[in-house]
């Protein structure tokens, strides 16, 4: 009987752990450029319970030109507004981004849904 190198050998074209079911669409939060250039982009966030404080400063970065700051209006539904320096979606801001939402969860309320989406879709929740 002849050995495989592949490791996914025998475990059926379903056991792959690059199976296009584990795929979720995400939604990225409305973002606009201001007048003086700079960006914003605002979150949904769907929260078992919220803060009472109405604005809290979050995370910022000075060097990367970021800072996050959760807006609070009602029990369960907030804002995650996003300010950064440069376009919206550009790649240094995805971990800062994704720290903020951890932050918010572990130190301020449960997150449930991010833009209407269960926040397991998103990191750092994903692994969880």
């Amino acid at each position: 009987m002849a050995s495989s190198n592949n490791p996914l050998a025998g475990q059926g074209e379903n056991s792959s752990p690059y199976n296009a079911s584990a795929i979720k669409k995400t939604t990225w939060g409305a973002f606009a450029q201001n007048p003086d250039e700079t960006w914003e982009t605002t979150w949904k966030l769907s929260m078992k319970a919220t803060p009472k404080q109405n604005s809290i400063l979050i995370l910022k970065d000075d060097k990367a030109g970021f800072a996050a700051i959760l807006h609070t209006s009602n029990p369960i539904e907030s804002q995650l507004l996003i300010k950064t320096r440069d376009h919206a979606m550009s790649a240094i801001y995805y971990p800062l981004t994704f720290q903020a939402f951890g932050i918010v969860n572990d130190e301020f309320g449960e997150i449930d849904k991010i833009e209407g989406l269960p926040r397991d879709w998103y990191a750092p929740f994903r692994n969880r």
